[in-house]
C-alpha cells in the first residue's frame, strides 16, 4: 500500500515540475545537490579476539540531487533523489573487519527519496509541507547537520530507533514569540517509514504516528525536544514511543551541540518491550583568524536491549555502541569540504560474547552544486 502512495507522491510532484517548467513566464527550477567521495577509508582492530584490518581507496558514497520549482508564492514542490554506492567499509559486532571487504565501486545505484515533497504557505504564518520526508526529530539527521561535521554518520545519527526518522506524512510549522524568545513548533503525522521492508519494527501500519517538535531559541542556544507516538505492529495493537532533546551552542569560533534520543516499543521482545537510548556530543573550532579550518570532536553512543543495528533481530542481547571521532575540516573553496576523522570504536553486546574494537581513519570530500 505504502509503495503505490510514494508512486502517486512521486507523479504528482513530477506533473507539478512538468507544469510549472512549461508555464509561460514560470521561474526557473532550482537544480543543485551534494556528492560524497571516499579518498582513504582504513579500519583496524579487534573482533571476538581476531585482530584484522582492510582499507579502501577512492570510492564514490553518496550523491544527493536536489531539485525544487516555485510553481506560486505560496506553492512549491520539492524533489531529492539519493544514489549510493554500498562499499561494506563499516566494521560490524562479531564479524572478522576484514570480511566485509567489497570489490572497488564507483557505480551508484538509486537509494530512494531523501524528499519528494509539495510545501505551502498559508494564512497566519503556517507552513505545510506533505511527501517524504525528514521529520525533525533530531537536528543532525533531519536537517542534515551531520553533514557539516562527519563523513561517515555516527552510529547515533544512522539508527532508525535514535537518531533518524524517515516517514511519510504531513508537517505543519508554526512559529511563536515569547518576549524574546522565537518558538518553532512543528507537527507531524506519518503514515508509515521508509526502507523498512516491514521488519525494522518501526511503523509497519496505516495507523497514524502523531510528533511533536519544538525548537525554543534565545541568542546563542538553541533548544530542542520532540515526542512521538504511534503504533508499530503490522495489527496496530502495540504502542511505539521516540523522544528527542538536545542543545545547541554557538560562541562564534566555538560550536558545540549534543542531542539525546530514546524509542520503546511495545512487547517487540519474547522479553518484553524493546528499548533503545543514546546520545551524541559534537564539538567544532574554527578560528576567526583562519576559517580555511576547523577543529571537530565527536562522541557518539547506541545502546539497546536487542540484537540487530537496523531491525530488531531473533536475538535478545542487547548491544552498545560506542565511538570517539577526533579530526578536523580543510574548507578548500566554498562548496567543498575536506574532512579527516579517526573514529576510535568499542562496540560489543552486554554480555561481551561479541566484541569489536578498532580504530578507522577517514579521508573523504563533501562537495556541494
Amino acid at each position: 500500500m505504502f509503495k503505490k502512495i510514494q508512486m502517486f507522491l512521486f507523479f504528482a510532484v513530477v506533473l507539478c515540475l512538468t507544469s510549472a517548467i512549461y508555464a509561460d513566464g514560470a521561474p526557473a527550477t532550482h537544480v543543485g545537490g551534494q556528492l560524497k567521495i571516499g579518498l582513504f577509508d582504513y579500519s583496524s582492530g579487534t573482533s571476538n579476539g581476531a585482530t584484522g584490518s582492510e582499507s579502501r581507496g577512492f570510492t564514490i558514497g553518496d550523491i544527493w540531487i536536489y531539485i525544487s520549482q516555485d510553481l506560486t508564492d505560496w506553492f512549491s514542490v520539492d524533489v531529492e533523489p539519493q544514489f549510493a554506492c554500498d562499499t561494506g567499509a563499516t566494521p560490524s559486532i562479531g564479524n572478522p573487519i576484514n570480511s566485509k571487504m567489497s570489490k572497488f565501486d564507483v557505480t551508484p545505484s538509486f537509494d530512494g527519496w531523501s524528499r519528494l515533497l509539495a510545501k505551502a504557505s498559508l494564512p497566519g504564518g503556517v507552513d505545510l509541507s506533505f511527501g517524504v520526508l525528514r521529520p525533525r526529530f533530531t537536528l543532525d539527521y533531519g536537517t542534515e547537520l551531520f553533514f557539516e561535521d562527519e563523513f561517515n554518520a555516527g552510529q547515533f545519527t544512522h539508527s532508525p530507533f535514535l537518531g533518524e526518522m524517515h516517514e511519510s506524512g504531513l508537517e505543519i510549522l508554526k512559529s511563536f514569540s515569547v518576549s524574546s524568545v522565537s518558538i518553532p513548533v512543528f507537527l507531524y503525522i506519518m503514515n508509515g517509514a521508509i526502507d523498512t521492508g516491514g521488519s525494522a519494527y518501526l511503523d509497519n501500519n496505516n495507523q497514524p504516528t502523531v510528533m511533536l517538535h519544538a525548537e525554543p531559541e534565545l541568542g546563542p542556544v538553541k533548544l530542542t525536544g520532540s515526542i512521538a507516538l504511534g503504533k508499530w505492529d503490522d495489527k496496530e495493537i502495540n504502542n511505539l514511543m521516540r523522544y528527542s532533546f538536545g542543545v545547541m551552542l554557538d560562541f562564534g569560533d566555538l560550536t558545540i551541540r549534543s542531542e539525546a534520543a530514546g524509542a520503546v516499543l511495545q512487547k517487540a521482545l519474547s522479553s518484553g518491550d524493546a528499548k533503545a537510548y543514546g546520545y551524541y556530543f559534537k564539538a567544532g573550532y574554527r578560528p576567526s583568524f583562519a576559517k580555511w579550518f576547523r577543529l571537530t570532536f565527536q562522541q557518539n553512543l547506541a545502546d539497546h536491549n536487542f540484537t540487530g543495528f537496523d531491525n530488531i533481530a531473533s536475538g535478545t542481547t542487547g548491544e552498545r555502541y560506542l565511538t570517539n571521532s577526533p579530526g578536523f575540516e580543510l574548507y578548500i573553496l566554498d562548496s567543498a569540504i575536506l574532512q579527516f576523522a579517526v573514529d576510535i570504536a568499542d562496540w560489543r553486546t552486554y554480555d561481551n560474547t561479541n566484541i569489536s574494537q578498532f580504530v578507522r581513519p577517514t579521508l573523504g570530500c563533501r562537495i556541494t552544486y
